[in-house]
């Protein structure tokens, strides 16, 4: 026996090896912090297709470690949501026969191909001892096809048996009925199994019944039972063989297949357990030592009350998703959900006066034009908003410049003299560029044109992206950067950079180290007490200068030129070459900045 510090969750048992197949993480943690040698894979997940009569290749999306030499399997059959489409490439290519399942029920499951191939190889394991503990649930129920694709569509097709329960050939005689209910009881209470099982079946529920075909039927135990005494769980053992137990949706799975690895496994396969120093009788509850039966009571206290609590930040999690998910909208999205995006992060910023003119012109039956108008500051933006796969065409920018003139030439014809200075009417164009890629491995330097940011600053129209739009939302929240300081940044002129109008730009570092930096003043002067901010890919650091050298001497002021050095107290934030570095000035007027 191998052996290392448990609490670290090392290996304490070599043997046996155990593969958790679609399992929580909490299953893996539980029994890795007990010693057992654990692995962790997936058969699959089920992925949405578009609903039709039609077939569509079943693409696998599967992850076995060194399944083949595994030697207690367990495998969650219950489906824990669904992929929005496949994951992967079809195997074979046009003019070759592959495995198709038909779309109408709008969902492809591609665990029924994989469990047919892996039958061979699982049954290897079996008939070499391994025993697989599976928590049951119907099949999907699919159509399942083999054919070949081409021009002319799917021909030569023919049946495919396939599904989940032909994992392995034992479970594939195991007769599956859907079905579904919380009352069970274990049918034999009094053995060491059926009390384990008993503690379990508190809050548990199953999917589905199960009954045994021949020639399975010499080797059927039934474990649980429903109020209507048919079988929800059961094992199958065989004498030169492996075994199998099938089981509802129990309560606390880490904690029953613990139970079942350090007490009832060693007990029904002990070839499983070479180094297993004893039975696990003394543990039952007849013999167990009172002190540990009541701190397996607490620890039982604790894990319902983490429960408890996990799921009240789960609930919070899936609360704030909901109320701010539009923040990942600014980055991924297009038309009409990146326009609401855009929207609601104009509004965070503080802009009060922003208009969704796709909402007014539907409402008029109008064919649409611009996204959006901003009446916040004595001149209106036309604010054209675009979500792109790729990198930011000249059109991309000069829509919201069209649309502005647009609007200029119907104002003046519609606006009374004095109640709008029609001359300031510009052009805003807020482009998601790249929208499939991750933010920070986007053209982020350059997005736009060198010709295109020479023309907007020319003809004083605005150049925005969304990832910059969200970084402004990102600092403004972090900060508390205020409406005076945010409002005019969007009615600039050329690249919008997120950048408060109480940044003043100082310089770029010129050598960091981990807790100190040096830089050249460009712009400004530098003073103890002054708070700067160093410009990090997504959010601002701000800190507060404490103490700077100049030339190896310590000063309280340095100007333009001088070479300063700078204590930098944040560890969790490594600084680069290169960077950014502002000076906060707060005297420096709104007014001032936008002009």
């Amino acid at each position: 026996m191998s052996e290392k510090d448990e609490a670290s969750g090392s290996v304490k048992y070599q043997n046996p090896k155990v593969l958790l197949l679609d399992m929580d993480s909490d299953v893996a943690h539980r029994l890795t912090k007990a010693g057992y040698n654990i692995s962790e894979g997936s058969l699959g997940r089920p992925y949405k297709v578009p609903t039709s009569s039609d077939y569509l290749p079943v693409i696998n999306n599967h992850h076995l470690p060194a399944y083949k030499e595994q030697e207690v399997v367990v495998v969650d059959f219950g489906r824990k949501g669904l992929d929005s489409g496949p994951n992967g490439d079809q195997d074979s290519p046009e003019g070759e026969f592959d495995i198709y399942a038909k779309q109408n029920l709008g969902v492809i499951d591609p665990r029924a191909r994989l469990a047919t191939g892996l039958t061979a190889d699982f049954d290897r394991c079996f008939h070499h001892g391994a025993w697989f503990i599976v928590f049951a649930h119907p099949d999907i129920g699919h159509e399942l096809v083999v054919a070949e694709r081409t021009s002319y569509g799917h021909t030569g097709r023919r049946p495919f048996d396939g599904g989940i329960w032909r994992l392995t050939s034992v479970l594939n005689q195991v007769g599956v009925n859907r079905d579904s209910g919380k009352e069970m009881s274990a049918a034999d209470p009094n053995s060491m199994l059926g009390r384990l099982l008993t503690t379990h079946l508190k809050e548990a529920d199953f999917t589905c019944t199960l009954s045994d075909q021949w020639p399975l039927s010499d080797n059927w135990v039934p474990l649980v039972r429903n109020k209507y005494n048919q079988t929800v769980g059961a094992m199958a053992k065989f004498e030169k063989a492996g075994g199998v137990l099938i089981l509802p949706r129990l309560a606390d799975v880490p904690g029953f297949l613990e139970a079942v690895l350090s007490d009832i496994l060693p007990e029904l396969a002990p070839q499983l357990f070479p180094d297993e120093e004893h039975r696990g009788w003394t543990q039952e509850l007849e013999y167990e030592l009172v002190r540990v039966t009541k701190i397996k009571e607490q620890q039982e206290t604790l894990i319902k009350d983490a429960r408890t609590k996990l799921a009240e930040l789960n609930t919070l999690i899936d609360t704030e998703r909901v109320e701010n998910g539009w923040l990942h909208d600014l980055l991924t999205g297009t038309d009409h959900v990146l326009v609401s995006a855009v929207k609601n992060a104009l509004e965070e910023l503080g802009l009060e006066k922003v208009v969704d003119v796709d909402v007014e012109r539907d409402k008029e039956g109008k064919s649409r034009r611009e996204d959006l108008q901003l009446h916040d500051m004595d001149h209106v933006l036309v604010v054209d908003v675009k979500g792109v796969a790729g990198g930011t065409a000249d059109e991309h920018a000069l829509q919201a410049v069209k649309h502005a003139i647009l609007r200029l030439r119907e104002w003046k014809t519609t606006i009374p003299t004095g109640h709008m200075k029609i001359e300031d009417v510009t052009g805003l164009a807020i482009v998601n560029h790249q929208r499939h890629v991750p933010p920070l491995d986007r053209e982020n330097d350059m997005p736009f044109r060198q010709e295109m940011l020479d023309a907007a600053d020319e003809q004083t129209f605005g150049l925005l992206t969304a990832w910059d739009l969200y970084r402004m939302v990102r600092n403004k929240e972090r900060w508390g950067w205020s409406e005076k300081q945010m409002i005019p940044i969007i009615y600039r002129k050329g690249r919008i950079l997120p950048i408060p109008t109480h940044y003043h730009p100082i310089g770029r570092i010129a050598k960091a180290w981990t807790d100190k930096f040096g830089l050249v003043l460009e712009t400004d002067k530098l003073l103890v007490g002054d708070t700067i901010a160093v410009e990090f890919p997504i959010l601002f650091e701000q800190i507060v200068v404490t103490s700077m050298q100049v030339n190896d001497t310590k000063v309280k002021v340095a100007g333009k030129g001088d070479q300063v050095g700078l204590l930098w107290p944040s560890k969790d934030c490594k600084l680069r070459e290169g960077m950014l570095v502002y000076v906060l000035r707060p005297e420096i007027s709104a007014a001032t900045e936008a002009s």
